[in-house]
Parts: structure tokens; sequence; C-alpha cells
């Protein structure tokens, strides 16, 4: 009896894992679209930074430019 215990634990083991790693997969991915989405945003973000912080600058050396836009 015992000997069958080992066996099923032993058997049952790789489909426990192969379980978790069909739940994790998605989930994985789920993460990895998340995390490009907020990298693309902070891109985004600091471009335009960038150009926020390119007009002020100008306009300070460049007032003109002000009445222009």
């Amino acid at each position: 009896m015992e000997h069958w215990e080992a066996v099923a634990t032993t058997a049952a083991e790789p489909l426990e894992m192969l379980m978790r790693v069909s739940i994790a997969r998605p989930l994985e991915m789920d993460v990895a679209e998340e995390l490009n989405e907020q990298q693309q945003r902070a891109q985004q973000l600091n471009i335009t930074l960038i150009l926020c912080l390119l007009t002020t600058c100008l306009w300070q050396h460049y007032p003109f430019l002000e009445h222009a836009c």
C-alpha cells in the first residue's frame, strides 16, 4: 500500500507542475503585456516632458516665440 502511495505522489507531481505552469503562463503574459503598456506610457510621458522643457527653454531665450505659437 505504501508503495502505491509513493507512486501516486510521484505521478501526481508532474501533473501538478503542469497545472501550475498552465495557470502561470497566462498570468506571466498578462503581466508582460501590462509592463509593456506601462513602459510605452512612460516613454510617451518622457517625450511630453522633454517637449515641455524644450518649449520652456525656447520661450525663455526667445520670448517672441511665445507669441508666435
